[in-house]
């Protein structure tokens, strides 16, 4: 599971932009002389982050706000690191084509309870470790 993430972006028409952490890291080094003569401080950003466990083992971790912007880990750690890289791909990817970066307005996560008729054993518990 480590090592790479993907980072699906779809416009409306088609997907326009795929990245994979090499590829891009690549272009970046391709390109440091530009980045070097602009100069210009980077800007912060936060994004809501939600993680799952994975029934095969590791961590996914996905970005409400930005559709299409998820990654995983083998551990939580991991899977943050690869989710903060996913995020500045992602909003590098907008501002390289010129579409505004989305600033997340408030959160709420909450838990409701369901009523559902299952058959057998249709019941699974996941436990975070």
């Amino acid at each position: 599971m480590s090592g790479s993430h993907y980072i699906y972006r779809d416009t409306g028409d088609d997907f326009v932009c795929v990245f994979r952490w090499a590829a891009f890291a690549e272009r970046k080094a391709n390109s440091c002389n530009k980045v070097m003569k602009k100069r210009t401080a980077p800007k912060t950003f936060s994004h809501s982050v939600f993680y799952e466990q994975d029934s095969e083992g590791g961590f996914v971790a996905f970005v409400p706000s930005l559709p299409g912007c998820h990654t995983q880990g083998e551990t939580l750690e991991e899977a943050e690191r690869n989710v903060k890289e996913a995020i500045g791909l992602y909003l590098e990817s907008l501002s390289a084509h010129g579409e505004p970066i989305p600033v997340e307005g408030p959160s709420f996560q909450g838990r409701v309870t369901v009523p559902v008729r299952t058959s057998g054993n249709a019941h699974r518990t996941v436990s975070l470790q």
